[in-house]
């Protein structure tokens, strides 16, 4: 999956920015350490009402959401950042374990740029 992302929110040392949204630890913590081990400067939410507290705070170029989180799941998620002038063109990855879900929701589907389903490799979301 291609994490091209827009430089208009790089950081002054040209970091790009990500944001990772996930109640599982475990997960968030695997994302941040390789992610920044290739670079990237990464904030990490542990709901999806916390994920867009941060994007109201500051930009981002690329997010990454689980879609089962508490408060606000990851398609409330996506549809907030698809509606905010500021954050509706960002790159959006979605995770999730239910693979099943992909084929029930394609509307969803369509306003991520890509997707993985867990469990995963890091280097898949890298790539």
């Amino acid at each position: 999956m291609e994490m091209a992302c827009r430089d208009t929110t790089s950081t002054e040392s040209g970091a790009k920015r990500i944001l990772v949204a996930d109640d599982e630890l475990h997960v968030t913590r695997l994302l941040q350490v390789n992610l920044e081990r290739k670079g990237y400067q990464v904030k990490v939410a542990s709901d999806g009402a916390e994920a867009v507290e941060l994007l109201e705070q500051e930009p981002f170029d690329v997010a990454v959401l689980d879609l089962l989180m508490p408060r606000m799941d990851g398609y409330e998620v996506i549809e907030w950042i698809r509606t905010h002038e500021r954050t509706k063109g960002m790159k959006v990855v979605l995770m999730t374990a239910d693979a099943v879900w992909w084929g029930q929701r394609t509307d969803l589907a369509f306003q991520a740029d890509s997707y993985v389903s867990k469990p995963f490799n890091p280097s898949e979301v890298l790539s």
